[in-house]
């Protein structure tokens, strides 16, 4: 009989790594830089665009809400789905 191995392996990804995240996108965005500050999430794309995802809690949710936010608005230079109910965005100022 095996024993069940545990799924707190420190070998297994953080379910926030930046493979993690980049999955939970739905297409991988390249140059994007991912950071962990005090418990809070933000990337970085390679736009420029900063997307602010808030603590770990529902994170696929949060990067799905994103990922169609840039679809709809590609524009947009900050993503704030800290909440997904209530996304925050900001554009660039039109020249």
């Amino acid at each position: 009989m095996t024993t069940p191995r545990s799924t707190t392996s420190s070998t297994s990804p953080a379910p926030w790594s930046k493979k993690a995240i980049t999955f939970s996108m739905g297409r991988a965005y390249p140059g994007h830089d991912v950071r962990l500050v005090d418990g809070e999430i933000s990337l970085t794309l390679a736009s420029g665009t900063h997307i602010l995802m808030g603590s770990r809690s529902r994170l696929p949710l949060k990067a799905a809400v994103a990922a169609r936010i840039l679809e709809v608005t590609p524009t947009a230079r900050t993503i704030d789905v800290s909440v997904p109910e209530r996304v925050v965005t900001s554009e660039t100022a039109s020249e």
